[in-house]
């Protein structure tokens, strides 16, 4: 190849390498705004979103974080207010972000919620808790290495697709009241490395579950089924059952890896945020042992 030619071939290579990692460089939030003390909001991939954060009192350096992920039609407010997840995990030392989703840019009447994989929605709500995990870790010193999910409801779906499509950035998830989507159940065929937590009622009429026949009618699949999977996935074995609160069931599950699945069936619960009053036991101090027991 004559001298010219080959320089030009070594300028378009650089040129093309450079662009190449640059297509595969990870998006960030943008236009962080700080609208009182501990909320915020930025956008990311041009979509807005709100958060709050809820810092230990105590030194929260390297300190492990929890990203709350609200249920159909709510925000990052209500699910504070309706769940006082803070409270427990604060005094834990873990740091809360409480987040807001949003709605389906092809359909202008849609409420806030999470890409979870059921329908079309197309926002990349995987990418963008992987940014703000980031960020998170970036700002406020959070422990990207002991990051988890927890949700209720569609926020509780959505951790379901990051147990299969981002277990390498995330230590664990809690799904409270959440299902497989089907379409993230076909996809989950691999070895997993992430803890999970799964808490449903068996009064709860949203949750396809085989105890109550209700899976017998949906296209997802019966969250028995999903626990088993993960279970088989990670490689974990039964190591307790233990009856807690009102006649609850929790089995535990370790592996070698270190990963924990916890499957907690609570009696006559319904598709709500558990209310200790009813269950016998705090959901909230069950989640931070959870957590405890990850890291």
């Amino acid at each position: 190849m004559p001298k010219r030619l080959f320089s030009i071939f070594l300028i378009f290579i650089t040129i093309f390498s450079f662009a190449g990692c640059s297509l595969r460089s990870p998006k960030k939030i943008e236009d962080v705004v700080k609208c009182s003390s501990n909320s915020y909001t930025c956008y990311f991939d041009g979509i807005k979103h709100d958060f709050i954060v809820e810092l230990p009192d105590t030194n929260s350096t390297n300190a492990p974080l929890i990203i709350a992920l609200h249920g159909y039609g709510n925000n990052a407010s209500s699910m504070r207010l309706s769940t006082n997840l803070h409270e427990q995990a604060n005094e834990a030392g873990i740091c809360v972000v409480y987040v807001t989703g949003a709605s389906n840019p092809d359909d202008a009447i849609s409420a806030l919620s999470w890409n979870s994989g059921i329908g079309d929605m197309s926002n990349n709500d995987v990418g963008f808790l992987v940014a703000l995990k980031n960020y998170m870790a970036e700002n406020f010193d959070t422990d990207s290495s002991n990051t988890f999910v927890v949700g209720f409801s569609n926020g509780a779906f959505m951790t379901h697709r990051i147990a299969v499509e981002a277990s390498d950035e995330f230590k664990g998830v809690v799904s409270v009241a959440g299902m497989m989507p089907a379409k993230i159940w076909n996809e989950m065929n691999k070895d997993l490395s992430i803890s999970v937590f799964q808490i449903t009622g068996t009064k709860d009429e949203v949750i396809p579950q085989n105890l109550n026949n209700s899976a017998s009618s949906s296209i997802n699949p019966a969250i028995e089924l999903v626990m088993d999977r993960y279970v088989e996935l990670t490689k974990a074995d039964l190591y307790a059952t233990t009856n807690i609160g009102k006649n609850s069931v929790l089995n535990r599950y370790h592996s070698e890896a270190s990963v924990e699945i916890w499957d907690l069936l609570i009696r006559d619960g319904y598709h709500s945020w558990p209310d200790e009053n009813i269950a016998g036991f705090s959901i909230n101090e069950l989640i931070v042992d959870f957590i405890n027991s990850c890291i």
